[in-house]
């Protein structure tokens, strides 16, 4: 999803939006591909989606769903990437310099751990997005509980939450915005990354609620 500026209406139903798009191979193979390998029983790539565009809707942020890979991304200021979990070198690299030349990117978990064919890369995830990320990692895992994050950096109080998901990130030069409060996996959950002139903000878990999701995004100044 890619966002310009406030919008006067958003359409509310997300199959109008796709029947713009003339070609999607990398969101639909994303999503495709988890259906095999899911990370939930009672959430999936489109709960992402779903989550995301609710929280512009309530921000008054008109999206454009954009596929991966066009042409066209230099002209949006801010991305909003769900699990792109199956992708090619060259879209994850695209990526990449959009935030080296100034663009803003909110990034969902399992983003860049499989190539276009789905086969897990042979390098640290998240592969080629490690230096717009700023961080690595090689373990993850589910959570049967939700687990509290902490500091509450976006002010959600009992939404500060993370669920589902948790990838063991290690920090190259990215900023801990939150982490997990567990007596063993403190790893982060949130992190937020300068690269060249632009930013990545990363949300490693889900969130139950679009109201969490619609605070990280206005807090972290990337919709300002």
């Amino acid at each position: 999803m890619c966002c310009g500026g406030p919008a006067r209406h958003v359409a509310a139903d997300l199959t109008e939006q796709w029947q713009g798009v003339s070609s999607k191979p990398e969101f639909a193979d994303s999503a495709n591909a988890l259906s095999y390998v899911p990370f939930s029983d009672h959430a999936d790539y489109m709960t992402i989606v779903q989550q995301m565009y609710g929280a512009l809707y309530d921000l008054n942020v008109e999206p454009d769903f954009v596929a991966a890979g066009n042409a066209n991304l230099p002209r949006y200021k801010v991305l909003l990437v769900p699990p792109l979990y199956s992708a090619s070198d060259g879209i994850l690299q695209q990526l990449c310099d959009f935030v080296k030349n100034g663009g803003q990117v909110v990034m969902a978990f399992k983003s860049g751990f499989t190539n276009e064919f789905s086969t897990v890369r042979e390098v640290m995830a998240p592969g080629p997005l490690r230096r717009a990320t700023g961080f690595h990692y090689q373990e993850f895992t589910s959570l049967p509980d939700p687990d509290r994050l902490t500091p509450d950096a976006y002010g959600v109080g009992d939404q500060n939450m993370g669920a589902i998901w948790e990838e063991f990130l290690i920090p190259d030069t990215a900023e801990v915005i939150a982490s997990f409060d567990d007596p063993y996996w403190k790893f982060p959950a949130i992190t937020r990354n300068h690269y060249g002139n632009g930013i990545l903000l990363m949300r490693g878990p889900w969130s139950r609620t679009r109201c969490s999701v619609k605070s990280f995004a206005r807090s972290s100044s990337v919709l300002a």
